[in-house]
């Protein structure tokens, strides 16, 4: 009983660190349009803790009684090992997917704005739609949700991006926008769902 509640405990610990370096993507984002890998790898590292700490946390163990317990021991669930092996490999899907779609938007903005990018040397470099720090940043956050809570994950960051879009071409006259809090927004909602 003890162990449990302690692990209770460090569970909510490991939560609130991961909420403070999603809030430490978000401003980074905003401010230099780049994402830290350290940032992300440490991430990975709060994931991959959490289903290690399910272990020990029993939620049987700790009678809380009624509906919560029963969230609680779903909640045990979709952080375990178990899931996460599934998590990773939807990551790897999902991030393979968005870099195809990536290299497809790169050559139809390349083809239909024709030689529109910066010059490097004798070559045009062409814009990148996407960046790769966004990239891993979905493949992290793939980590954090279950297969079924992947649709609602893309919907709500492609509508979140939608009204980033808006705001930053509209009030800023700026093409290019931060996209991790879109991703982030989306993870979040999709995870407490």
């Amino acid at each position: 009983m003890v162990i449990a509640v302690a692990g209770m405990v460090f569970l909510l610990f490991l939560f609130v660190l991961a909420g403070l370096l999603l809030v430490s993507i978000v401003i980074e984002d905003w401010n230099t349009r780049l994402i830290s890998l350290k940032t992300l790898i440490e991430l990975v590292v709060v994931r991959v803790s959490l289903a290690g700490l399910i272990i020990l946390v029993d939620s049987s163990a700790v009678d809380i009684g009624g509906e919560l317990s029963s969230s609680l021991a779903l909640f045990c669930e979709q952080l375990s090992f178990s899931s996460l092996g599934l998590s990773c490999a939807m990551a790897v899907v999902v991030v393979a997917l968005i870099k195809g779609l990536n290299m497809v938007a790169k050559k139809l903005v390349w083809t239909l704005k024709g030689n529109n990018g910066s010059r490097d040397g004798e070559r045009t470099v062409p814009i990148e739609p996407l960046g790769a720090g966004d990239v891993k940043l979905v493949g992290v956050c793939c980590l954090y949700l279950s297969p079924l809570q992947l649709p609602v994950f893309v919907l709500l960051m492609t509508v979140a991006a939608l009204v980033l879009a808006g705001y930053f071409f509209i009030l800023h006259k700026e093409t290019a926008f931060p996209f991790a809090p879109a991703i982030i927004l989306g993870c979040l909602v999709a995870f407490i769902l």
